[in-house]
């Protein structure tokens, strides 16, 4: 592994794409600064935080693959590792700076420009109330799951060949809706009217679904998968050079 091309690699990477990259980080500080100065909730600029860099990656290797650039992409002088690694590198960098943004925005939308819009509102946001200077530290299993999913995208913009961002979305879509149906029918035989006629009627279970996450008990999972998307990149990377 040459330090020295995964350098080049990036600056390819930033020469070629800062417009867009560039357009994508002003959406996402606006979008932080205008819903915080008009709203108490901040949901319409997550979801933006949360979809552009899901974007940006499920689109990374989308121009190499077509006719006029793939011949020139894979035949650089570096290795399948060596543009895992500049991925791995872009990818995670996009996701920091887009958390920072996005907080940065907030806060500037709440503190800066809301009392100009509305003197009469609360100087104190309830989410940024207890953390100066405002910003909104993610639980670890927010980071892993985003950082999931940014991977779980970045394999898909070297397997589509084209469309790849709304392929992938549609493949995690249905991976989402068949986990939720078999999960709906194993509440539905375990907590069935029917599902075990010994037991009287009378007879009730006190059980919080609701507040059960069983995510948190296997946080070891997150990290696997990001290993497990990696390794199929580079796999799929590997194959395609072939």
């Amino acid at each position: 592994m040459n330090i020295t091309h995964i350098f080049h690699l990036l600056r390819a990477y930033w020469i070629e794409n800062k417009k867009m990259i560039l357009i994508c980080f002003l959406i996402i500080f606006t979008a932080a600064i205008l819903d915080l100065a008009l709203n108490y909730s901040d949901e319409l600029s997550s979801f933006v935080m949360y979809v552009i860099p899901l974007w940006i990656a499920g689109r990374f290797f989308q121009p190499s693959l077509k006719n006029n650039n793939s011949t020139h992409f894979f035949n650089l002088p570096v290795t399948t590792a060596e543009k895992l690694i500049n991925a791995f590198i872009i990818v995670i960098l996009i996701g920091i700076i887009s958390w920072l943004l996005f907080n940065l925005g907030a806060v500037i939308g709440y503190y800066g420009l809301r009392p100009l819009i509305n003197p009469e509102a609360s100087s104190l946001f309830e989410r940024f109330s207890d953390r100066a200077p405002g910003f909104k530290i993610w639980p670890m299993l927010t980071i892993l799951l985003f950082f999931v999913c940014l991977f779980v995208f970045l394999f898909g913009s070297i397997y589509f060949k084209k469309n790849a961002f709304w392929k992938t979305l549609a493949c995690g879509a249905g991976f989402f809706i068949g986990l939720a149906i078999y999960n709906i029918g194993l509440l539905s035989i375990t907590f069935g009217k029917h599902f075990n006629k010994t037991i009287p009627e009378t007879h009730t279970t006190n059980i919080n679904i609701l507040g059960y996450n069983a995510l948190d008990d296997y946080k070891i999972i997150f990290p696997v998968v990001i290993v497990l998307f990696l390794s199929l990149t580079y796999l799929r990377l590997r194959e395609t050079e072939v």
